[in-house]
């Protein structure tokens, strides 16, 4: 406050012309002092006084011209005089400390405030504590800095007191809002219709105070989420087929133990749907993510497996699209009941029909039953129709039947084969050439579908192939590629087979011949033994009759083989 006007009479060099900070400069005791009765007795020498400046004042303790100041570490009480000399003293060094305007202590105390502020918008609370600690004690190094180094004096209180009085109140605050949303989010989902109403399996039983009671219903929320997530783990899992969850870019985000087994190490840490689809050879994939059609369709994997792909959008609460969930259905078996079905349905409404309506025709008509013509086509007829039931036995049995496997030798196989063609061979005049039984040619399979499957191909060769001409059967052994394979090579000498009878060899019903003799079942007997042991078969035409060649995998270990 500036100094009072003075008053009548009085002198103005005896008032302060402003108010002036004092720098004591220590404790008390530290201008040297005198008694007066020495001054006025002479005992001090007029030199020791020259030149200086004296203050006269009172210092005994009784007289009560004593005042606490900041610069006593311990409390004591300074003189009056020393007052007087430490304020002089300033004045003649240049005036003590200087105090910041009121707009600068206001600007000091509110920016660390402001800095505060600012860090619980973006930083976590343990950083936020340790940012408030660090504002406080710069507030405070600053201050003292300021003080020592510069002379200019700023008050750290209330800039402290903004700091130490912010973070409490900021963090009850946040702890407010965070509390009251978690509470209203938890009545919504409690209130809530969801499809798997997993929280009636364990009642909520909310006890206890406010507190306590928010807290067991957030425990309770959190619970029935948890349970949630484990229940939508074990679905995914316990599914028979194949499933994935992608994300919308194609990253696999959970897929079962199915798509594992199915993939193997194409299934790896990262990987997207592309690359799964293209392990079965489907480059296309995006067409099965169109959440504006439904998204099924076949697709034949590398291992001749049916794939029946089906897909489904994820979405959000708000209806955003996160996901898709593929699944990967293998309906090989399904493909192959079918394809059994259409035969047997083709058996019996045409097949096996026409022999039977030209058994009543012949019975019905005019021509002499006494004729031997009439008897042997009601023979032909019902010989091609236990033929065609027979074929298509067997052929279900080899398509769906399992396999009783051992080691064999498959020229004794086709030695026995030609042994039990034997009379039809000699009916017709046909010489059938074995190969010679020198060397063993093992291999691993069902002996009598083996057997069965080189009988057709003999039959089929005796079948189409002259009378009075020769059937040539020759084996050997060697490599296709790396595995080593026995070959089976049956000729005949007969016309061969055309363009069209090539294109509908080896299909069921799919007659190899121009005048459709036969069920028309033999060869794909023979195709899908030759297949489910691990071979092939294929037809090799020649400048005379067919050949056809069977190759299967061979075996040179018999202790190889299954007991």
């Amino acid at each position: 406050m500036p100094a009072p006007p003075p008053a009548d009479g009085e002198h103005p060099a005896l008032i302060a012309a402003a108010e002036e900070a004092i720098a004591y400069g220590g404790p008390p005791g530290r201008f040297r002092t005198l008694p007066s009765i020495d001054v006025l007795n002479g005992e001090i020498p007029a030199a020791f006084l020259k030149d200086k400046l004296v203050l006269v004042g009172a210092m005994a303790p009784g007289l009560g011209d004593r005042y606490a100041t900041p610069a006593a570490p311990h409390g004591e009480l300074t003189s009056g005089v020393e007052i007087q000399a430490a304020l002089l003293q300033t004045l003649l060094d240049g005036g003590g400390p200087r105090t910041l305007s009121a707009t600068g202590v206001l600007i000091l105390s509110l920016l660390p405030l402001c800095l505060l502020l600012g860090g619980f918008l973006v930083l976590r609370p343990f950083t936020n504590m340790v940012l408030g600690v660090i504002l406080i004690l710069s507030t405070l190094t600053i201050s003292l800095i300021a003080f020592l180094a510069l002379g200019l004096w700023f008050p750290p209180a209330a800039a402290g007191a903004g700091l130490a009085l912010a973070y409490p109140f900021w963090s009850w605050r946040r702890l407010a809002v965070a509390f009251s949303y978690m509470q209203n989010e938890v009545e919504a989902l409690q209130q809530e219709s969801s499809p798997l109403p997993i929280s009636a399996l364990a009642p909520l039983r909310l006890q206890g105070d406010v507190v306590a009671k928010q807290v067991n219903a957030l425990r309770a929320a959190v619970k029935q989420l948890r349970d949630l997530d484990r229940f939508m783990s074990d679905a995914l899992r316990s599914l028979p087929d194949a499933t994935v969850v992608a994300a919308p870019n194609g990253r696999i985000l959970l897929a079962n133990d199915r798509v594992r087994d199915l993939f193997g190490p194409d299934l790896n840490d990262g990987a997207r749907l592309a690359d799964l689809f293209q392990a079965l050879g489907e480059p296309a994939w995006r067409r099965f993510l169109d959440q504006d059609a439904e998204a099924q369709d076949d697709i034949r994997g590398p291992a001749g497996q049916v794939l029946r792909i089906a897909t489904a959008p994820l979405f959000e609460a708000d209806g955003r699209l996160v996901g898709h969930i593929v699944r990967f259905a293998d309906v090989t078996r399904i493909r192959a009941a079918k394809r059994q079905r259409e035969h047997a349905l083709q058996l019996l409404s045409h097949d096996m029909r026409a022999p039977q309506v030209s058994i009543l025709a012949l019975l019905d008509g005019t021509q002499s039953r006494r004729d031997p013509a009439f008897e042997r086509r009601i023979r032909d007829y019902a010989r091609l129709t236990l033929d065609l039931a027979e074929g298509y036995v067997q052929l279900a049995r080899a398509e769906s039947q399992p396999y009783r496997t051992t080691v064999l030798d498959i020229g004794e196989l086709l030695m026995d084969a030609a042994d039990t063609l034997w009379p039809q061979a000699t009916g017709r005049g046909v010489t059938i050439q074995t190969p010679d039984a020198a060397g063993e040619h093992l291999v691993e399979g069902d002996p009598a579908l083996l057997r069965r499957m080189l009988m057709n191909l003999l039959d089929n060769a005796l079948k189409y192939g002259p009378a009075g001409g020769t059937v040539t059967c020759s084996l050997t052994s060697g490599m296709e590629g790396e595995a080593a394979v026995c070959v089976v090579t049956i000729s005949d000498q007969g016309p061969g087979l055309s363009d069209e009878a090539r294109r509908l060899l080896f299909q069921p019903f799919g007659h190899g011949d121009a005048d459709h003799r036969g069920a028309g079942l033999g060869l794909a007997f023979v195709r899908t033994v030759a297949e489910r042991h691990g071979g092939h078969v294929r037809y090799s035409p020649g400048d005379v009759g067919a050949t056809f060649i069977l190759t299967l995998p061979r075996t040179t270990d018999a202790d190889e083989a299954p007991e």
